[in-house]
């Protein structure tokens, strides 16, 4: 069944096909809806309800979410069952949905959905109208009051807590995360490149679909949700390590099927820091090329430890390790000479050591993907490091009196992150930067050189 493709006309009730549902528009930019059923009881129900639930303004569709009491085993199978009647739908990121119902557990199910889905959707707040006038026609997740406590109901009724931070609607660039937001958005294979999982902040004009997830509860949880963010292709054999409170032992299982789903990745977090489990995880991941998330100054030194005293899983540690990130902070001077040297001593060569990148600021990272083919890589063409091409919808010119540098440009991704229309990225001998905010991808101890690993 299709949306309407011309749009109410906006406050005028709207007759759907089931003949006990009416959904009148308020302000032309949210809806009320009245005679859903309270649970939908399967799949097939899923697809009718959004059949009569769906309805687009000239502007923007909607989707309205009845409230709905749910366990945990159920909002996985719902979510599945909204994510793909959504793309049965041909819903895309061309067309953000707004969900209206912000105090129900409904409006974060059906957002999880779409999000699943690969199709940009948002919470509306109080006062929609208001919100998508201020925010343009970019994709807002509106996690005010009444939408927090939408976030709030759904980890209770799923038996895993509250957040401890909501942000407000105005700069999101900082989401609550905890297990049942991850376990929610977990995905059973692995995303295609075209559809990744994005959460878009609110200043943002026009949506990229490579944003941060990030967590001011927990730098692990959020980091770990960021594989499902990142075309983490590039990247399969990188080792992140950023400071931040330990998961628990369900988050900890949930960030690692995550992880699997999206390329094989293995994560550690700071609770796991400790010798034994880092050989044992490092070790259980077999053929897999690790992404390690722990803290740095214990789990580093730990792992370098555990890899003196067992030479295989030196060996499959050397075998894998390219680089190592601090998010969280500049590198200890004797642990990254320590790492220097095992790098030397089981490749041959040094492993670089990354640091001055925050959560929020990582977003740029992920406009890069491995290249294709000898030809992508040719100067001038968009080579940003070793066999890395901008994504689609950005492009790239050499920079520099040399010609070695590169200036990064694309309309798809909103103001304040790499590549906006007012803005210019610049990758060159001294690092990868951002104007105005200070953005810089460099080696540790080597402010000269900057890298970004194939």
């Amino acid at each position: 069944m299709e949306l309407n493709p011309d749009g109410p006309t906006p406050t005028a009730p709207i007759d759907l096909p089931a003949p006990s549902v009416r959904v009148e528009l308020v302000e032309g930019t949210a809806a009320t809806v009245t005679g859903l059923p309270d649970k939908p009881p399967s799949f097939g129900s899923i697809a009718e309800w959004l059949d009569c639930a769906a309805v687009r303004t000239p502007d923007r569709p909607f989707l309205i979410a009845p409230g709905l009491s749910l366990s945990f085993d159920e909002v996985a199978g719902l979510t599945d069952g909204i994510a793909q009647a959504l793309i049965d739908r041909d819903l895309g990121a061309d067309r953000p949905l707004m969900i209206h119902g912000p105090g129900e557990p409904a409006a974060v199910l059906m957002q999880a959905g779409a999000v699943k889905a690969g199709v940009p959707a948002a919470i509306a707040p109080r006062a929609p109208a208001r919100l998508a006038a201020e925010s343009g026609p970019g994709l807002v997740y509106g996690l005010d009051n009444p939408a927090a406590q939408a976030v709030s109901d759904i980890l209770e009724t799923t038996g895993t807590g509250r957040p401890e931070t909501v942000v407000g609607v105005r700069g999101v660039e900082r989401i609550a995360l905890t297990r049942a937001t991850i376990e929610i958005m977990e995905a059973r294979e692995r995303t295609p490149p075209d559809r990744p999982y994005a959460l878009y902040p609110a200043s943002a004009r026009a949506p990229s679909p490579h944003s941060v997830i990030a967590s001011r509860r927990s730098a692990g949880t959020a980091t770990a949700s960021l594989l499902a963010a990142w075309p983490f292709a590039a990247m399969r054999h990188t080792v992140i390590l950023t400071s931040g409170d330990p998961l628990d032992p369900g988050g900890a299982a949930a960030a690692l099927r995550i992880a699997m789903a999206v390329g094989g990745t293995l994560i550690l977090h700071a609770g796991q820091s400790r010798r034994g489990e880092i050989a044992a995880l490092l070790k259980a991941s077999g053929e897999t090329g690790p992404t390690i998330i722990a803290e740095p100054a214990a789990a580093l030194g730990h792992l370098l430890d555990a890899a003196e005293e067992d030479q295989l899983l030196a060996d499959h540690l050397a075998s894998r390790l390219e680089a190592v990130w601090l998010l969280d902070g500049p590198a200890d001077a004797a642990l990254a000479e320590r790492l220097d040297r095992f790098g030397r001593r089981t490749r041959g060569e040094r492993i670089a050591l990354l640091d001055g990148l925050s959560l929020a600021e990582t977003a740029g990272i992920a406009l890069w993907r491995r290249a294709d083919s000898l030809a992508d890589r040719r100067p001038g063409v968009g080579v940003a490091g070793p066999g890395l091409v901008p994504l689609p919808g950005l492009s790239a010119r050499a920079a520099g009196a040399d010609g070695g540098g590169l200036c990064l440009r694309g309309a798809a991704v909103g103001p304040g992150w790499f590549g906006a229309s007012e803005e210019e990225s610049l990758w060159d001998g001294d690092g990868f930067r951002r104007t105005g905010a200070g953005l810089r991808l460099v080696e540790a101890g080597a402010p000269d050189r900057g890298f970004l690993p194939a």
